[in-house]
């Protein structure tokens, strides 16, 4: 995945499955957790149609920040969407 992820954004690779597959395997008790967020913010770039992201930024929003999620797992969900936003400053809506 790790491949994969550079691939992507070095070569504005826009690899829709790959999200999906990303989002299969996004939840907090995930084993390499932190791994997989990194792979999914390191391969967003601007060409990645935002309606497809929403959904990754929703599903982390639900599985990462709450108060069901220990603080190490809201403070990776949190930084994993302020990376996204940083790449794709119109990711997130009024929601």
């Amino acid at each position: 995945m790790s491949v994969i992820s550079r691939l992507v954004y070095r070569h504005k690779l826009v690899l829709l499955q790959f999200f999906s597959l990303l989002l299969r395997y996004l939840n907090p008790g995930q084993r390499d957790i932190g791994k997989l967020l990194l792979y999914l913010a390191e391969s967003v770039h601007e060409d990645i149609p935002i309606d497809e992201l929403s959904s990754v930024v929703k599903h982390i929003i639900d599985q990462f920040i709450g108060e069901h999620c220990t603080e190490d797992k809201r403070v990776m969900g949190i930084n994993t969407i302020r990376e996204l936003c940083f790449k794709l400053p119109n990711l997130l809506d009024a929601d």
